[in-house]
C-alpha cells in the first residue's frame, strides 16, 4: 500500500473542515416541492470530485427525496449520504435520513412532525436520534415570496464513538424562519436559519443557516448551489463547534 502523504493528509482535513458535521441539523424546507397538485414528488441530487496527483481524493454526496402531498396532508421522507476519502484515509464519512408529516390546519396554521437518524463518526457521533412536533405559521406564500416561521419541541438521543458508550439524552426547542424567493421561472433561493437550544440549558445551543440556489436546466433538471454555516456551542466529545460549506451540484426532479 502507498504511504500517504502527510502534507497532503494536513492540507485536506483543513480544507475538508467545512465538511465535517454539516450534517447536524437539517434544511427540510429545501424538501419540500412548490405545488398545489396532489401526487408523488421526487428529486435525486449528486455531486462529487476527484483528484489524482500525488494522493488520491475522491469526494461524492448524494441526496434522494420522496414527497406525497393529498390535499392537507404533505409527508417528506429524505436521504442523504457523503463521504471524503484520501487515498485510504476517510476525512468525511455521514449519512441522514428523515421523515416529515405536516398538515394544513387553516389558512395561516400547519402543525408538523418529524423523525430524524444520522451518524457521522468523524466527529465522533455514532448515532443521533430526533423525534419533534409543533406549529408552523405562514407569514407570506405568493408566487414570487413565500415566508414561514416554526417552533417545535423535539427529543434528542445521541451516542458518542467512545469505548466508554457514552450516550445523552435532552429535550430541545426547534425554531427555525424560511424565506424562499421565486424571481424568474425554474429559478428558487431558499434560506432557513434555525435555532435549537436545550430546554434545561439555553446556553447549550445549535444554530444552523442552510442557503440554496438553483437555477433549471429545463422542466426536470437543476443546478444548485448550496451555502451551509453550522455552529454547536457543546458538539460531541469537544470536536468542532463551527463549520461553513459551500457545494455545487445537479438534481433530477421528477412528478408521477
Amino acid at each position: 500500500m502507498r504511504k500517504f502523504n502527510i502534507p497532503t493528509f494536513a492540507f485536506l482535513v483543513i480544507l475538508n473542515l467545512p465538511t465535517i458535521g454539516h450534517c447536524q441539523l437539517v434544511n427540510a424546507e429545501k424538501f419540500r416541492i412548490r405545488t398545489d397538485s396532489n401526487g408523488w414528488f421526487g428529486e435525486i441530487g449528486i455531486n462529487g470530485s476527484f483528484i489524482q496527483s500525488t494522493s488520491k481524493v475522491i469526494q461524492a454526496e448524494g441526496n434522494l427525496l420522496a414527497e406525497y402531498k393529498h390535499n392537507k396532508h404533505l409527508f417528506i421522507a429524505a436521504a442523504y449520504y457523503g463521504f471524503l476519502k484520501g487515498d485510504e484515509v476517510q476525512l468525511v464519512d455521514e449519512a441522514m435520513l428523515h421523515l416529515r408529516y405536516n398538515i394544513k390546519c387553516n389558512k395561516y396554521l400547519r402543525w408538523e412532525a418529524f423523525v430524524q437518524f444520522q451518524q457521522n463518526e468523524i466527529i465522533n457521533l455514532k448515532s443521533r436520534f430526533l423525534l419533534g412536533t409543533g406549529p408552523r405559521f405562514k407569514l407570506v406564500d405568493n408566487k414570487k415570496i413565500r415566508m414561514y416561521v416554526a417552533s417545535l419541541m423535539m427529543y434528542e438521543h445521541e451516542e458518542e464513538v467512545s469505548q466508554n458508550q457514552i450516550s445523552h439524552e435532552n429535550f430541545r426547542s426547534s425554531s427555525y424562519l424560511s424565506f424562499s424567493l421565486f424571481p424568474y421561472e425554474r429559478t428558487e433561493f431558499i434560506t432557513t436559519t434555525y435555532f435549537q437550544p436545550l430546554v434545561n440549558e439555553f446556553y447549550d445551543y445549535r444554530i444552523l443557516n442552510q442557503s440554496t440556489l438553483k437555477f433549471g436546466i429545463n422542466k426536470h433538471f437543476f443546478i444548485s448551489i448550496n451555502y451551509n454555516h453550522f455552529y454547536d456551542r457543546r458538539p460531541p466529545n469537544e470536536t468542532l463547534k463551527q463549520t461553513s460549506k459551500v457545494t455545487t451540484g445537479i438534481s433530477y426532479k421528477i412528478k408521477v
